[in-house]
C-alpha cells in the first residue's frame, strides 16, 4: 500500500504587501516516488532539505503530479530532473494563452515545461495501484487532485480545489479563475470521496463526518522576521496553532480584502 508523507505544509497567509503563496508539497511512495506539487522558489531549499530528511533525493523522484499550473505550486519542478510531469490536458492548453488579468498563471509556464516529459491525465488515471487522479476543476480549468488509499482511509492531496479547512467546510475555494459552479461541485466531490485532506494552503486534517469541523493531524507554527531600519532590532513574530490570544480574528468579508473573491 502506498505511503504518504508531508514534505512541507501550506499556509493561508497574505499581507497588504504581497501574497506569500506558501503551498503544500506531498510525497507518495509505493511502486513510484511521486510528489504532488513542488511549491515556489522561496521554498526551494526547504523542500530539498525535508525530502532528504525523508530519505529521498531529488534525483529519485520519478513522478510529479501538478494539481494546477499556478506559480506557487510548480516553480521548483526543475529540482527534479528525472520526474515525469502529470498534468490535465485542459490545464496544459490554457497556459498557452492565459486570460488577461490572470495574475496567478505565469506567462512563461509553457517555456518552463519545455523539454520535460509530460503525460496528460484525466479522471480515474492510476499513477500506481492505490493512487488515482480525480478531476477537480473550478479554481482552474484543469485542476486535478490525487486520492491515495491508506490504512487510515482515502487521503486527498487536493491543491487549491479547497485550499484550507475553512474553504473545505463551506465547499468552495476563495479564488475561482475558471467557474464557480464547477468549483462547488469539485468541493462536494472531494468531501464525499476523502477522509483526510492535504490542502494546498493548510496542514493535514481529518474530516469529521456529520459535523461542521475538522481534526488537524499536526500542530503548526510560522515565524515572520521583518527588518525596518539599521538602528533597530528586527521585528519577529511567531504564530502557533492553538494560541489562546490571536492578534485579530477577521470575518470572511474582511479576509477577502487580502484574498479577493471571484475571477481576476
Amino acid at each position: 500500500m502506498p505511503k504518504l508523507d508531508l514534505v512541507v505544509q501550506g499556509f493561508t497567509a497574505n499581507s497588504d504587501q504581497m501574497r506569500f503563496g506558501i503551498s503544500t508539497v506531498t510525497l507518495i511512495r509505493g511502486q513510484r516516488t511521486t510528489l504532488v506539487d513542488t511549491a515556489h522558489y522561496g521554498r526551494r531549499v526547504m523542500v530539498e532539505e525535508r525530502l532528504r530528511a525523508l530519505g529521498v533525493t531529488p534525483q529519485q523522484v520519478d513522478t510529479i503530479v501538478l494539481t494546477h499550473l499556478h506559480w506557487d505550486h510548480m516553480q521548483c519542478l526543475d529540482i527534479f530532473p528525472n520526474a515525469t510531469l502529470y498534468i490535465h490536458p485542459a490545464e496544459l492548453e490554457y497556459v498557452k494563452s492565459p486570460r488577461t488579468g490572470d495574475w496567478a498563471t505565469m506567462k512563461y509556464v509553457s517555456a518552463a515545461l519545455a523539454g520535460r516529459e509530460i503525460k496528460t491525465v484525466e479522471e480515474g488515471f492510476e499513477v500506481e495501484p492505490g493512487v488515482r487522479i480525480i478531476e477537480t476543476p473550478g479554481h482552474t480549468v484543469g485542476h486535478i487532485s490525487v486520492v491515495v488509499d491508506t490504512p487510515e482511509g482515502k487521503v486527498g492531496a487536493i491543491g487549491d480545489a479547497l485550499p484550507n479547512a475553512r474553504t473545505t467546510l463551506r465547499r468552495k475555494p476563495y479564488l475561482i479563475f475558471f467557474d464557480e459552479r464547477a468549483a462547488e461541485r469539485s468541493g462536494e466531490k472531494i468531501v464525499n470521496t476523502c477522509d483526510i485532506l492535504y490542502c494546498g494552503h493548510d496542514r493535514p486534517f481529518r474530516l469529521v463526518r456529520g459535523e461542521s469541523r475538522v481534526e488537524y493531524l499536526l500542530p503548526q507554527s510560522i515565524t515572520f522576521q521583518v527588518f525596518f531600519e539599521p538602528g533597530s532590532m528586527d521585528q519577529v513574530v511567531t504564530l502557533k496553532s492553538g494560541d489562546p490570544a490571536p492578534i485579530a480574528i477577521l470575518s470572511d468579508d474582511e479576509t477577502m480584502r487580502f484574498v479577493p473573491w471571484g475571477r481576476p
